[in-house]
């Protein structure tokens, strides 16, 4: 059988130190989460059953994450106890995670693009978002940006005139004369 891209990487090649590292972070976010629960979910309905409460299988899967991560931190933890080369330990820690930043900046841009909607509009945040995007995966030449302005006014036109979908006014267009911003405004 030959090895292509969509194989998974032999379990040899995965640092039990780079789970650990992984097994942390799981940790972390799921008690950040359990913190967080109380203010983004409801009270479980009156009258109702237990197992209705929109909290109970949320903080199930928390809870599981929060175990696994608590084995993975004791697991970590013993590993860099016996360690002769805490940097070495390290190394082996992040080496499961080398192509994992870049994934990480494109969520973060995607993540800036979807709070700059309300302040910026539609159009321009999608227009900025692409043009950051391939500027980000090399591609800088005038040919990517005419495909961006292309691209960006197609999605424009696909959802404001084919499927009649409407944002409110960008407050951005309230520094803009009023013309301008009642004539183009609807549309970014």
């Amino acid at each position: 059988m030959s090895e292509t891209s969509e194989t998974p990487a032999p379990a040899d090649d995965i640092h039990p130190e780079a789970v650990g590292l992984f097994g942390i972070c799981a940790l972390l976010a799921a008690l950040v989460l359990l913190a967080v629960m109380p203010f983004a979910t409801q009270v479980q309905p009156v009258g109702k059953a237990w197992f209705l409460s929109p909290r109970n299988l949320p903080m199930a899967g928390l809870g599981l994450m929060v175990i696994g991560g608590g084995l993975a931190l004791l697991q970590f933890l013993r590993s860099w106890g016996t360690a002769t080369n805490s940097a070495v330990l390290w190394r082996r820690a992040r080496s499961g995670y080398s192509d994992t930043w870049v994934s990480l900046q494109y969520s973060l841009l995607f993540g800036l693009y979807v709070w700059a909607l309300s302040y910026v509009g539609f159009a321009l945040s999608t227009l900025i978002f692409g043009q950051v995007c391939l500027w980000r995966a090399g591609l800088t030449g005038w040919k990517w940006t005419r495909w961006n302005a292309v691209f960006a006014i197609a999605i424009v036109i696909l959802l404001r005139g084919v499927m009649g979908l409407w944002f409110p006014q960008a407050p951005i267009l309230s520094f803009t004369p009023a013309w301008f911003a009642n004539s183009i405004g609807p549309y970014l």
